[in-house]
């Protein structure tokens, strides 16, 4: 069959289904971790280092890195917005 060893193939086949748990549950840590970096980049006050797009795009694009390096070193401490200006009163 085209040059292929189907008992080679069998054997991806079988060890592919068995890893298939702990691919989706990767998957689904994967999913969440990158929807909580996004909805913590939505709520909260402009980042440390670039812009919200950039961000964004970041955490989207070169998952599953960017969202852990979002939470490292692109969120403020404080939670409220860097725009300089204390409203305290």
């Amino acid at each position: 069959m085209g040059g292929y060893d189907l008992g080679v193939l069998n054997e991806s086949m079988e060890l592919i289904w068995q890893m298939m748990p702990l691919i989706i549950i990767l998957s689904l840590l994967q999913t969440a971790l990158m929807i909580a970096a996004l909805v913590h980049l939505i709520r909260n006050g402009q980042p440390k280092y670039m812009n919200k797009a950039v961000w964004a795009i970041i955490i989207i694009l070169f998952s599953p890195i960017s969202p852990v390096l979002y939470f490292i070193l692109g969120r403020n401490e404080d939670g409220g917005d860097d725009d300089g200006n204390d409203d305290d009163g």
